[in-house]
This record gives C-alpha cells, sequence and structure tokens, in this order.
C-alpha cells in the first residue's frame, strides 16, 4: 500500500464544466494566431498562386511583451566612468 498517497476514496475527482470547456477554446485559439495557423479563406485554384497570404503580427507583439517584461534589466553606466568617457571621443 502506498503511505504517500491518500486512498481514492478521499481524493476529490474533478469533472470539467462548460466552463472550462470555453476557456481550453479561448486557449487554443490564442495559441493557433501565435503559431501562425489561421483559417485559410480562399480555395486555391489550379496553376494559380494562393492568395490565402496572412500576416502574423500576434508573435512579434506578444515576444517583445514578453521581452520588456520578463528580460534582464540594462546594465546603466555612469556618466564619469571610464567607458562613458570613451565613447565621447573621436579617434
Amino acid at each position: 500500500m502506498n503511505t504517500l498517497q491518500a486512498p481514492p476514496s478521499t481524493q476529490p475527482i474533478y469533472e470539467l464544466t462548460d466552463k472550462d470547456h470555453e476557456r481550453d477554446k479561448r486557449i487554443k485559439a490564442a495559441w493557433d494566431a501565435y503559431e501562425d495557423e489561421f483559417e485559410k479563406h480562399f480555395e486555391k485554384m489550379p496553376n494559380e498562386p494562393d492568395l490565402n497570404v496572412i500576416s502574423n503580427r500576434v508573435i512579434e507583439i506578444v515576444n517583445a511583451s514578453v521581452d520588456f517584461l520578463f528580460a534582464k534589466e540594462l546594465q546603466r553606466v555612469p556618466f564619469w566612468s571610464p567607458l562613458s568617457l570613451d565613447m565621447g571621443r573621436k579617434k
């Protein structure tokens, strides 16, 4: 007998509700948009170019937001630092 786990009769069984299914659909739609999986509105005709050209701007916005929120902070160089003095010199 496993003593690290509660007996099966005492563990609650979570049942999925309609809200859970709706949330799952919203998450799937967001991932599809991020991964450039959009619905194609035109049928491709034989011997013709594909008219379903879709620009995915979602991924650029999401990545920029994530970089802004979670990236490493920039290091500030004090104005008296030798690095800042070398930047203004002409060679």
